[in-house]
């Protein structure tokens, strides 16, 4: 016997076996569907904190990067050699100079006094 025939007949009997069906098949799927909803709702809710976690832990980690990147970055200290060497490379070029000039007064010095020694000995004779 189908469903169909259940239905055709339209006994009593056929109509309660057909409701008794039902309900114990509501009764299976509401029950099975309330497990699966629980266990979603509880998974769902576990993944809700364990992502707060995940979050919170990601953000204390971008700014330990920030401060990192802020205060561990050579670009102060490499512009503040480059200033020192600018500084340095310009106090050697005076020096450089200034000891050019002593060199150059040094050998004005010596042509004067070699100048005068040839003129003595030009004087004093052979």
């Amino acid at each position: 016997m189908t469903a169909a025939s259940f239905l055709q007949t339209g006994t009593i009997s056929g109509w309660a076996t057909l409701l008794a069906l039902v309900v114990v098949g509501y009764f299976v799927v509401r029950g099975g569907g309330g497990q699966a909803l629980t266990i979603l709702r509880e998974s769902n809710e576990v993944l809700v904190k364990k992502n707060e976690e995940l979050s919170d832990v990601a953000a204390s980690q971008a700014m330990r990067i920030s401060e990192l990147e802020r205060t561990r970055t050579l670009e102060p200290i490499v512009s503040e050699v480059a200033g020192l060497a600018k500084s340095i490379e310009r106090i050697l070029s005076v020096h450089e100079q200034r000891a050019q000039e002593r060199h150059e007064g040094q050998l004005r010095a010596m042509e004067a006094i070699a100048g005068r020694l040839e003129h003595l000995d030009t004087k004093k004779g052979p």
